[in-house]
């Protein structure tokens, strides 16, 4: 009788940087951009999915160039700093989808 092989598998995989910004493009072109928006906050700003949900607009556009956040799994207190250039794209393109 053979020993079976056991397979072992990580608990998260990973994806580089420039295959995560590939998706995020990708999305956004194919106008998926709810669902661009959610995959490129949770990719560059580190963030799970349980905190990604809970962020609203006003933190994202807010005049700061960062959010405060409290993450549900641990319940740290965490502050995001935002590109300028992020907050100025979002706001045109919250402005566009409203006209």
């Amino acid at each position: 009788m053979q020993k079976q092989k056991t397979m072992r598998y990580q608990t998260s995989d990973y994806l580089d940087f420039d295959t995560a910004t590939a998706l995020v493009r990708k999305l956004y072109r194919e106008e998926k951009y709810a669902l661009s928006l959610l995959i490129g906050c949770g990719i560059f700003f580190g963030l799970r999915i349980s905190d990604l949900l809970s962020l609203r607009w006003e933190q994202l556009l807010n005049e700061d160039d960062k959010f405060v956040i409290y993450e549900k799994k641990t319940n740290k207190r965490r502050t995001i700093k935002i590109k300028l250039m992020l907050q100025y794209r979002n706001r045109i393109e919250m402005v566009m989808s409203q006209t």
